[in-house]
């Protein structure tokens, strides 16, 4: 709950920096933008972080992280 809270903060506050160097006529798009960026963020992050992370902390990894659990385990 904390990250999503910390992401919409981040956003609102980068949106609000964006905002200042745009023609009020194209703040309709701006948001576009941004939300479309963060549409696609959503979705492909989790992906990427999961392979990302499974390659260092699976049964085949190429080094031991003894703390660090696996579903090996």
């Amino acid at each position: 709950m904390f990250m999503k809270e910390n992401r919409f903060n981040s956003s609102m506050q980068d949106q609000s920096l964006m905002s200042r160097r745009v023609k009020p006529s194209e703040q309709s798009r701006l948001q576009g933008a941004n939300n479309s960026i963060a549409g696609l963020t959503s979705v492909l992050c989790p992906i990427i972080f999961t392979d990302v992370s499974g390659l260092f902390i699976g049964p085949l990894a190429s080094f031991n992280l003894p703390d660090v659990p696996h579903p090996s385990h």
